[in-house]
């Protein structure tokens, strides 16, 4: 779930605090082996635990998180107890461990089904058989940490090893959801699709309906499961990309919308935060049909916000808003001009609510945003766009200072960065350092051993500055750029960051074609190479505007090109330069 929604608590509401007593009285008088189970959720898990450790101190505590599908809990168990006596094992993520993806997809289509001995997960079969092993063999009180669709499940399918429990104590879940519950009702909609899905020309036809709500059912789970780890979802994501179409998209809206109709506020409200973090997570992954995943994120986000309308303003619909800015920002269908305008459209919404007094992190956040949004704005003045970013920036960082949030005070210097690099008031060379002070200071946090990622990144805007810059010796410049662009690839690698990859690589490419060091010759040849490399990822169809960008710095490096026949290279500049053209019209980016 997205790390931007969720903010974990600290400690323990008062109604919560009643029932970690009881947990923690439980634990304090056990003695060798119990069975326990905690009825949780997963911002609460993370807490009862942390907490458990620090109150009681005279027993050895230990956590094993379960992170996929297993046949076989004792042997993890006895490997993690073996030659290290432990009087308390947390027993996390034991759904991922039960597919019970599966189980629900089964029971939608026949209910009778989740009772049948031969649907019982190949776990559950050993857990019963094997109870006996696990009361002799182990010396140590077992705590399984649960959601409330996973209880219901064990009581289940695995009454032999429930009825051993020492007891169940379940904290109050006031955000709490049983997803089961809510598919089946949605089950008319899916028959009523069948139906006009019957009528349409079968070649039209790619996936069946049980496919796509098959997927939405998974996410769904993973999402609300998983607490921020996106590993999962990017994995389900990355294997179901011809899925996420603007089919599944409509499926989304009308799940949410047939789920939520006869829902309390509270329910409704709970439904919306995981539909809203799915929606993040999922336009943060820039790989296979990105422009897709971007147009389910907006569906989604607006639906979302159906559910909480302007006249409520809160902090959630201010959420959503700010969400929203950040997912048309990084739009690729549609009119880029008229995206960016939403954006900054929805930003200031979300000021509406996320004041400097009321919600001074979140203010800083919107600002941070909306000044990314100018940086790239269209319409209106160039100049004035820049310097409303920079303003934007300034004034974030007065709230984003690097004692109390230095992880984002380095992101919004990083960003002030690159609008230095673009800006057009001022001395140009004067720009340029402030934008090489500014990467400088993020580095002072992002290190490589830290944040890779957001230190290759840095590396890249140094470079791209370095390019630029007007002070100092122009070959000394270059080389430094090159230098810091192929650093960052260290990071920013094909297989692990193909976008980050691409970005480098069509810089890299703008640096050799601009070297004074070095044979030109050789020069622009490894320039034409880094381009094509971008190309790998820059594709029309997934990312048009990077590709035509890069078609374009293509052409310019044939057009110069002294390698090969002169002739045939300013063809090929030609070619590129049309196909770029295709993307870059007078009526959507007039200056490109």
């Amino acid at each position: 779930m997205s790390n931007i929604l969720i903010n974990k608590p600290k400690s323990f509401r008062p109604d919560e605090q009643e029932v970690y007593r009881k947990l923690k009285r439980a634990l304090s008088w056990q003695e060798g082996f119990g069975l326990l189970f905690v009825r949780c959720t997963p911002l609460q898990e993370n807490l009862i635990i942390k907490q458990i450790k620090q109150d009681i101190t005279d027993k050895k505590i230990d956590v094993l998180k379960l992170e996929h599908s297993i046949d076989n809990l004792y042997d993890l168990i006895d490997e993690k107890v073996k030659d290290n006596p432990i009087d308390i094992l947390f027993i996390s993520g034991i759904e991922k461990s039960l597919a019970l993806d599966n189980y629900i997809k089964r029971t939608l289509e026949n209910p009778k089904i989740s009772y049948q001995r031969d649907s019982i997960s190949p776990l559950l079969g050993h857990l019963n058989w094997q109870r006996e092993r696990f009361r002799d063999d182990f010396n140590c009180c077992l705590v399984f940490t649960v959601r409330k669709y996973t209880l219901k499940y064990l009581v289940r399918r695995a009454p032999d090893f429930f009825d051993w429990r020492s007891g169940v104590i379940g904290f109050p879940v006031d955000r709490e959801i049983d997803l089961l519950q809510y598919y089946t009702p949605f089950q008319r909609y899916i028959e009523q699709e069948k139906q006009q899905e019957a009528s349409k020309e079968q070649k039209d036809i790619v996936y069946t309906l049980e496919e796509y709500f098959s997927l939405l059912e998974k996410l769904l789970l993973l999402e609300y499961e998983n607490n921020g780890d996106l590993q999962f979802i990017y994995s389900v994501v990355k294997s179901n990309t011809d899925k996420l179409d603007n089919f599944f998209a409509q499926i989304l809206e009308q799940w949410i919308l047939a789920t939520c109709s006869e829902l309390n506020s509270e329910e409704k409200e709970t439904i919306a935060g995981i539909v809203e973090s799915l929606c993040i997570d999922i336009s943060q992954f820039p790989l296979g049909r990105w422009a897709n995943a971007l147009e389910i994120a907006i569906t989604g986000l607006e639906t979302v916000l159906q559910l909480r309308p302007r006249e409520t303003i809160s902090q959630q619909w201010a959420t959503t808003l700010n969400n929203l800015g950040a997912v048309y920002s990084k739009r690729i269908f549609g009119d880029k001009a008229e995206n960016l305008e939403r954006a900054i459209a929805y930003y200031n919404n979300a000021l509406e609510v996320r004041t400097s007094e009321a919600f001074p992190e979140q203010w800083a956040t919107t600002l941070n945003n909306l000044a990314i949004a100018y940086t790239q704005r269209i319409r209106g003045e160039r100049r004035e766009n820049l310097e409303t970013a920079i303003l934007c920036y300034s004034e974030a960082l007065e709230i984003r200072t690097c004692e109390d949030f230095p992880l984002d005070w380095a992101k919004t210097l990083n960003n002030l960065g690159n609008a230095y690099i673009y800006r057009v008031c001022g001395d140009k060379g004067e720009n340029l350092e402030k934008a090489i002070a500014c990467f400088d200071q993020s580095l002072q946090i992002y290190t490589k051993e830290s944040f890779p990622e957001d230190w290759a990144t840095t590396l890249n805007n140094l470079a791209n500055a370095y390019r630029e810059r007007i002070r100092g010796d122009r070959r000394e410049n270059l080389e430094k750029a090159i230098a810091y662009y192929q650093t960052a690839l260290e990071v920013h690698t094909r297989d692990a960051l193909p976008l980050l990859w691409a970005m480098t690589q069509n810089n890299l490419g703008n640096a050799y074609r601009d070297r004074i060091a070095g044979d030109r010759r050789e020069n622009l040849e490894r320039a034409i190479i880094a381009y094509e490399n971008a190309l790998e990822v820059h594709t029309r169809d997934a990312l048009p505007l990077l590709w035509a960008m890069t078609q374009n710095n293509l052409g310019n490096a044939y057009r110069d090109r002294i390698a090969g026949d002169r002739k045939e290279n300013l063809e090929q500049a030609i070619t590129c330069y049309q196909l770029a053209l295709q993307e870059r019209r007078q009526d959507n980016l007039p200056l490109d």
